[in-house]
């Protein structure tokens, strides 16, 4: 499901990269007195690169022959068509592709960008942007003009249509250019917007209902909680590895604070279940689903999102929880008996 808010986080990253792009725009682009055939453009528009992941090395290879423009932002790489009004941008996180522009003036002959669209279905407008899908090489296109110095250009912009993933040991996870790899999926769940399995920290089966009385690491109470260590990663009670293999753990407190930090989080919903898509910076996500949490019943369900840390809390009590609904996104101490769900991530 393409959301509102999903094509403005798009369209931003577009922008963002044109905007680096205008501001190295010079008179010496290219030939004033040259009138380039349409022969010519459509050449150079089959240089605009979308193949996700490749290095700076391989898109300086593949745009062999077109002047390089530097940039102050060195995650941007800017070639400029020799004698042609067109200008490729390229954008890398963690030196992977993960986003393009291409920026082409017009003249009175109306040169377009048809060309760089070929084997793309156009889905509809938004905010005067044309939206156009290749699912083929998933690619996510955005259509647009835009003046510079009194001259028209028109704009597209690339970026992932779906979320990368790969398979480690029989589970999907995704690279979000941070410092682990996250599971696509819930523990216990087969699809992004399956709900899963509920966990007591520390505990690595499900049950009917959640409280001191039915916690397996006391003995009815609080006052009888027993300390299974201020990190579970990895361990016995660590139901990612339990249930996933021994690539998996449940995120420590410092990787879940990354993921709620470091990336963009966009409220939506995938077929009818609402949560956040959540996009790193190499333009890739996941999506966690608010599956609310378990007590003597499911709570919270579609409202909000409690998923464990391998971290225990401030004491031997609590643990350490992402916390979410469609307005925070907060770190939370919580009593471990919570039934929550569980996001894990491979193992270093």
């Amino acid at each position: 499901m393409i959301t509102k808010q999903y094509l403005i986080k798009i369209i931003w990253c577009v922008i963002l990269i044109f905007s680096v792009a205008a501001c190295s725009t010079s008179d010496d682009i290219y030939d004033e007195d040259y009138v380039p055939t349409e022969e010519d453009i459509a050449e150079t528009l089959k240089k605009v690169n979308t193949e996700w992941g490749k290095s700076k090395e391989s898109i300086i290879k593949n745009m062999n022959g077109y002047k390089a423009v530097e940039s102050s932002d060195e995650n941007i790489l800017q070639f400029n068509a020799k004698k042609l009004p067109v200008t490729i941008a390229y954008q890398f996180s963690s030196d992977n592709l993960c986003s393009a522009v291409m920026m082409l003036k017009k003249n009175e002959d109306n040169n377009d960008y048809s060309n760089v669209l070929d084997g793309f279905n156009y889905i509809g407008d938004y905010s005067g942007n044309k939206i156009y899908t290749n699912t083929a090489k998933n690619v996510f296109a955005v259509a647009y003009e835009n003046n510079i110095k009194e001259e028209k250009y028109q704009i597209v912009g690339f970026t992932l249509y779906l979320a990368v993933t790969e398979s480690v040991n029989g589970t999907e996870c995704a690279d979000l250019g941070l410092s682990v790899k996250w599971a696509t999926c819930n523990v216990g769940a087969e699809r992004p917007e399956e709900y899963g399995g509920y966990y007591a920290w520390g505990e690595t089966e499900t049950k009917n209902t959640y409280s001191w009385k039915t916690y397996k690491y006391c003995s009815g109470s609080s006052s009888s909680c027993e300390s299974i260590g201020e990190s579970i990663n990895g361990t016995q009670y660590d139901v990612a590895t339990v249930n996933l293999g021994s690539s998996w753990v449940m995120p420590t407190k410092t990787e879940m604070n990354e993921l709620r930090t470091k990336c963009d989080w966009v409220w939506t919903a995938v077929n009818g279940i609402y949560g956040y898509k959540v996009f790193g910076g190499n333009g890739n996500y996941i999506f966690l689903p608010a599956a609310g949490f378990k007590l003597d019943k499911l709570k919270s369900k579609g409202t909000r999102g409690m998923y464990h840390t391998a971290t225990q809390g401030e004491n031997k009590y609590h643990a350490i929880t992402l916390d979410f609904s469609s307005s925070k996104r907060d770190e939370n101490n919580i009593f471990r008996y919570y039934g929550c769900c569980v996001r894990a991530v491979l193992k270093k």
